[in-house]
């Protein structure tokens, strides 16, 4: 077993690992095209003063094109070949983020925005929804990145050699931990505040990836880490609803739920593409296939502890709950909350 080099000899070996991370970058822009109008669709039918059965077609529309337009630019890549039909579908995403500005100019101008973009800037909404990003990225990575290294071959000198049924195993006590604990995240929600419950959520999440980076080897020291991992998630998914809910006034809580499900699920997706641009990055050759090494697994753990750090440090600069006597509150069951603050004005 040796070591592959970074390619030297020319273009062709920088291109050829640059085309995992291109892909995928491409798959989180299409994953987030195809969900970024659901958090809108309670709304639509008020905004637009249309049914809810015309709105609908708004998303059957959105994958239908989908539907039919995949076989056909599979195609037009076997025709005139795949890297001219993928440059064209990025200039018709960079051609949809021009469109996405000047739609935001004209939100910001309007005095009945279909988006209310003031309110979304505002810290106690945008933080959460920075944080639900990071913390998606920090989640995904625990069960991402362990399916592939339990899998990994015996003579790679650190996998477990699983078969899928195994793995799935091994990543089935990370859901009976969420379903347990939830009632536990909601009781300290309760009793110091989903700020606090957010911060250490996610503090957990980069303790449980110290434990994955310290052991990699040995099956219980892996589902531990894990263990630890999940137990962070819990707190910190169930505290980012509870923030949005109480920062938004009642008309826009479903649009700002789903925007902020949508931030995690960007989250996930940026973090799918970061490890898989690290794990191709950094390989060996074992019986002439590629395989990750061990190194690349750890620095994909330390890079979804970082995050989680970060989320942590988002999480603590949220403002907190006002009370009733117009003073902060940092624990225990908010006050009322004042409309200016609702409105994220001063």
């Amino acid at each position: 077993m040796k070591l592959v080099p970074i390619s030297s000899a020319g273009g062709a070996g920088i291109c050829a690992r640059l085309t995992v991370p291109v892909l995928a970058f491409g798959g989180i822009l299409m994953a987030v095209t195809q969900t970024v109008v659901v958090p809108l669709l309670p709304d639509l039918p008020r905004l637009t003063g249309s049914s809810p059965g015309a709105v609908s077609w708004l998303v059957t529309a959105t994958l239908l094109a989908g539907a039919v337009l995949t076989p056909v630019l599979g195609r037009a890549g076997d025709m005139y070949g795949k890297r001219r039909v993928l440059l064209a579908a990025l200039g018709l995403l960079a051609g949809a983020l021009v469109v996405l500005s000047v739609w935001c100019g004209q939100q910001l101008r309007s005095g009945q925005p279909l988006v209310d973009l003031r309110l979304a800037a505002g810290r106690r909404v945008a933080l959460p929804h920075v944080a639900a990003l990071l913390a998606g990225f920090a989640f995904y990575a625990n069960s991402l990145v362990t399916a592939q290294l339990v899998q990994a071959p015996v003579a790679a000198g650190y996998g477990l050699g699983l078969s899928i049924v195994a793995t799935g195993l091994c990543l089935l006590p990370n859901g009976v931990i969420m379903l347990v604990l939830s009632p536990v995240s909601a009781r300290v929600s309760t009793a110091y505040g989903a700020r606090v419950t957010l911060a250490v959520g996610t503090a957990v999440m980069a303790l449980g990836y110290v434990v994955r980076i310290v052991d990699s080897r040995h099956l219980w020291v892996i589902l531990l880490g894990a263990a630890v991992v999940s137990m962070g998630t819990t707190f910190a998914y169930s505290a980012l609803p509870t923030l949005i809910l109480r920062a938004v006034p009642l008309a826009q809580t479903a649009s700002a739920s789903g925007v902020n499900v949508l931030m995690r699920t960007i989250g996930q997706s940026l973090c799918s593409a970061a490890v898989a641009a690290v794990l191709v990055r950094h390989t060996t050759v074992l019986d002439g296939v590629h395989v990750p090494t061990l190194p690349a697994y750890q620095l994909a753990f330390a890079m979804a502890g970082i995050i989680a750090l970060a989320a942590c440090a988002v999480a603590l600069a949220i403002p907190s709950d006002p009370s009733p006597d117009g003073t902060e509150r940092t624990a225990g069951r908010p006050g009322p909350l004042q409309e200016t603050a609702l409105e994220g004005r001063s």
